[in-house]
C-alpha cells in the first residue's frame, strides 16, 4: 500500500524526506559550477602566496642572520691575520652587529701596537690618540710619541723633536729631552751666524747644561784678524817695516762674537827696547766684520833719534780680558 504524508510536497523534494519505496526519486541538488571554480582558484592563489611569503621569510632569515655572521667571521679572520685595516672596515660596516664596534677599536689598537713594535712611532701615536679612552690607549700614545721624539733627534730633525717633547709636558724626562734636542742642534750647527744656535746656547748655558758655557765662549769669541801696518789711519797700503820717526797705525778686522754683538777692545804693546804699554781701552765700539785701527800719529817714540829698532808688537783683548789677536812690524831708522 502507498504511504501517505500530511501536507503537499513538490514533485521532487529533499531525499531525507523521501519515504521508503516512494515513487518520487531522491533529490540530488547540483552545485553552481562557476562558484566552485572560483573557490578552487582562491585556494590555489592562497597556496602560492603563502609559499612566496614562506620563501621570503626563509630568505630574510638567511640574509639577516647568516650573511652578517659570515662578514663578522671574515673580519675576525682578517684581524687574526693582522690585516688591521681590512678588519676595521669590516667591523665598521657591520654597525652594531654583535660586538663589532668594540672589535673595530680592537683592530686599530692592535695596529697601533704593531706599528710601535716596528718603529713606526708617529703612525702608532696617531692611532692611539684617536682611540681616546680605549683600554690603555693614552699611555700607549705617550710612549709612542716619546719614541717618535727620540727618533726625530736621531734623524736630525731637532726643531720637530722639541715640539714633540714640549707637547708631552711632564711625561717621563720630556723636559730634559727638550734641552738635549737643543744641544744636539747646537753641536751640529756650530755657526756663529746662526740665530737658532745662539738662542739655544743662551738658554742652555743659563742652566749649565753640559759644556754649553765653553761652547758659547768658543763660538762667540771675538777675534782680531787681517792685520796690516802703515802710516795713516785711512791708508790701505801694507808695510812690512816702518821708520821709528813715522806715524804708526795697525789696522785689523773684528770677527766672531755673538750676533749683533759689540764691545770695547783693549790694547797693549811691546817696544823693541822691551818697554811695554799697559792695556788701554779703545774709544770706539767694535763689532763683527768691522775694520778698525790702533795708532800713534806722532810715532811710537817721544825721541825717535834715540828709539831702538827691532820688532814692535800690538796685542788686542776683548772686554773680558781675553786676547783676541796680535801682530808685529819691524821698526827701522
Amino acid at each position: 500500500s502507498q504511504s501517505t504524508f500530511p501536507g503537499q510536497y513538490p514533485e521532487k523534494y529533499p531525499a531525507p524526506y523521501a519515504p521508503a519505496g516512494s515513487r518520487y526519486p531522491t533529490y540530488n541538488p547540483q552545485r553552481n559550477k562557476a562558484n566552485s571554480s572560483g573557490k578552487k582558484l582562491w585556494i590555489i592563489l592562497s597556496s602560492v602566496i603563502g609559499g612566496i611569503l614562506l620563501l621570503a621569510g626563509i630568505t630574510f632569515s638567511v640574509v639577516y642572520f647568516t650573511v652578517p655572521d659570515r662578514k663578522y667571521n671574515s673580519a675576525c679572520a682578517a684581524l687574526e691575520a693582522q690585516r688591521f685595516d681590512e678588519a676595521y672596515d669590516g667591523f665598521i660596516a657591520l654597525g652594531s652587529y654583535k660586538d663589532s664596534k668594540d672589535k673595530a677599536s680592537e683592530s686599530m689598537y692592535k695596529k697601533g701596537v704593531y706599528l710601535n713594535e716596528n718603529k713606526k712611532y708617529k703612525e702608532a701615536a696617531d692611532i692611539f690618540n684617536k682611540l681616546g679612552n680605549y683600554e690603555d690607549s693614552f699611555a700607549q700614545y705617550q710612549s709612542s710619541y716619546y719614541n717618535y721624539g727620540l727618533q726625530l733627534i736621531g734623524d736630525g730633525a731637532y726643531s720637530e723633536a722639541i715640539e714633540v717633547f714640549t707637547s708631552l709636558g711632564s711625561y717621563s724626562d720630556s723636559e730634559l729631552m727638550i734641552d738635549e734636542a737643543k744641544y744636539c742642534y747646537i753641536v751640529n750647527h756650530l755657526d756663529n751666524s746662526d740665530a737658532t744656535t745662539y738662542n739655544y746656547l743662551i738658554e742652555l748655558k743659563a742652566v749649565n747644561y753640559k759644556d754649553c758655557k765653553q761652547l758659547y765662549n768658543t763660538l762667540y769669541a771675538w777675534k782680531a784678524t787681517k792685520f796690516y801696518f802703515n802710516t795713516g789711519s785711512d791708508s790701505t797700503d801694507k808695510k812690512t817695516s816702518i821708520s821709528r820717526s813715522s806715524p804708526l797705525y795697525c789696522h785689523f778686522t773684528i770677527e766672531g762674537g755673538p750676533p749683533e754683538g759689540s764691545f770695547y777692545a783693549y790694547a797693549s804693546a811691546l817696544w823693541p827696547d822691551g818697554s811695554k804699554m799697559n792695556k788701554q781701552k779703545s774709544d770706539v765700539v767694535m763689532y763683527r766684520n768691522g775694520t778698525f785701527w790702533w795708532g800713534w800719529k806722532d810715532g811710537i817714540y817721544l825721541d825717535p833719534k834715540n828709539g831702538k829698532t827691532g820688532t814692535f808688537i800690538l796685542i788686542l783683548y776683548d772686554d773680558n780680558n781675553n786676547e783676541i789677536g796680535r801682530s808685529s812690524v819691524r821698526i827701522t831708522k
